[in-house]
Formats: structure tokens, sequence, C-alpha cells
């Protein structure tokens, strides 16, 4: 296994800037965060073709792409905002087809929910949704994992949606699994669907985004079950220099990531 990482792990530096630090720390992949996808989503398709271009130039390739995730509604076909959804991240799709990242990560639900999204109609309603998203990538070779975000509501649905909707995969969020203290709501059930993770540390009371080794995750269970499951996908770290405000600029942080990831995957070689 590799590890890939978030353009957002540094609030310093051009896009180039970060590209050339990530590629001399020794990824060979990179995420993109929802601040990259909202701006593809606002421009032309050259300004994709142009960051697909970078992108390769530094000898990198696209792990996942972070859906939009503030706004979308996909479990009320009535709201006004439904179709709007659906639509946007159908676009979301094309960019990471066009970017050629193995998958799009999608919240369940945005910011504002109903209480009783577990239940009908809202439950059938938003994996309908995702079946047109699973279809659509199906297509264009785009994976589409739904992340596990607020608990107990992420629990209570994602379970139904991962049996309902063919081809559904699942991305393991590791800061808000410890957050919520709800490993094994996922792991043990859910290890031959995951398709992505978002690999960040916490120190359990609240979603602080930290660079791993500097909460108190312990990783090696879950790498020790990816590993054995013959998970074949990179470890997509999602630390936010943005949220954690932790010091450092763009190289140097690179490459104590890269070093924190080696030494964890050497523990289980």
């Amino acid at each position: 296994m590799l590890a890939s990482l978030t353009l957002e792990y540094t609030i310093n530096g051009s896009l180039l800037d970060r590209l050339a630090s990530m590629r001399a720390a020794g990824f060979h992949a990179i995420n993109l965060g929802t601040p990259h996808t909202r701006h593809l989503l606002s421009t032309s398709l050259s300004e994709t073709k142009q960051m697909k271009t970078q992108i390769r130039h530094h000898e990198l390739v696209v792990d996942w792409v972070h859906a939009p995730y503030r706004s979308p509604i996909l479990y009320d076909r009535d709201h006004k905002l439904y179709h709007l959804s659906v639509a946007a991240l159908k676009s979301a799709v094309l960019i990471c087809s066009e970017l050629e990242a193995r998958s799009l990560i999608v919240h369940p639900f945005g910011l504002e929910f109903p209480p009783d999204i577990d239940q009908l109609p809202s439950i059938e309603q938003l994996a309908e949704a995702l079946s047109v998203l699973v279809d659509y990538g199906k297509v264009l070779g785009v994976e589409i994992g739904i992340e596990n975000i607020n608990e107990p509501y992420s629990s209570a649905i994602l379970p139904e949606l991962l049996t309902r909707v063919e081809g559904l995969k699942f991305c393991l969020d590791t800061g808000h699994a410890h957050h919520y203290n709800v490993w094994d709501h996922y792991i043990v059930p859910f290890i031959d669907k995951i398709c992505a993770l978002h690999i960040h540390d916490n120190h359990g009371d609240k979603d602080e985004h930290l660079i791993p080794g500097d909460g108190t995750i312990d990783y090696l269970p879950l790498l020790k079950a990816l590993r054995a499951n013959g998970y074949n996908g990179y470890l997509g770290i999602e630390c936010l220099q943005k949220t954690s405000n932790y010091p450092g600029d763009h190289p140097e942080l690179a490459v104590l990531i890269k070093k924190r990831m080696d030494s964890l995957l050497s523990q289980i070689q």
C-alpha cells in the first residue's frame, strides 16, 4: 500500500509548489479536496485539462476527488436543490474521469438534514440518487465512495445504502470514526467495500484533521485489516493545515507526512 496526499495538506504555496513538494517527498498520488473541486466545477473544461497536465508533469496521479458536501440535497426529490445537486455531482464525476481519478467521495447528507434520514422515504430517495451517480461513474470508470460522517446518522444509513445500491463503495474516514468511536461499525462489516480512505488524526473530542501521529488514533488494526483483505488502493491522507493550524511550510510538511506514513507502513511489513 502507498499513501496519497490531499492538496489541502498546506495553506502555503501555489498548486505547482505543492505538487513539486509532494513529488519531492516521495508521493506518487494526490487527492483533491472540495476547494479544488468547487474551482473546477465553476471553470471551463480547459482548467481541468490544465490541472491534469500539471499533475502528470510532476509524475503524479489522482487517487480521489472530494465532492462538495455543504449544500447537495440527495434525500428529497421534491426539494428545489435535488436535481441541481445530482447534476453537480455528475459534473464532479466528469472531472474525476478527466483527471483519471480512481473515485469520487460523496457525503450522504449535507450540513442540514432531516432527523429521520434513515427512514422512508429519505433513505429510498438517497439510494436512488446514489444509484444514478454509481451508474454514471461506471460508464466513465469512476467509483463512488460514500463517506462516514456525523453519527449516529452515518452508521444508521450506510449499511442500508451499501446494500441497496449495487456498486456503491465505501470511503472510511479515520478521523470521523475515532471522534465518534465507531470503528467497529465499519472496519469488519465493510472492509471489502472500501475504495478510498481519509487518513487523519485527532484526540477523540473533535474532528481536527491532524497529521497522522499528532493525535491518539491507533492505525495498525486498520492497516492490518486492509492488508489481510488484499486492499490495493491508496491510503489517502486528509490532514488539513487550514483546519488544524499545525505549523510548517509545504516542502517540510510533505516530507514529515511521508515519513510518518512510511513509519506506520513499516510496522505491517
